[in-house]
């Protein structure tokens, strides 16, 4: 039980983790697009 939640939460890290990191590059890309103009 404990290494089923566990695993959850391992899975939720990286679903969080994938999500912020394409935060900071739309971010990024943003940055770059105003630059450009």
């Amino acid at each position: 039980m404990l290494f089923d939640f566990r695993n959850i939460l391992d899975c939720i890290v990286d679903y969080f983790g994938i999500f912020s990191i394409r935060l900071r590059l739309n971010k990024q890309m943003t940055q770059i697009r105003d630059a450009r103009d």
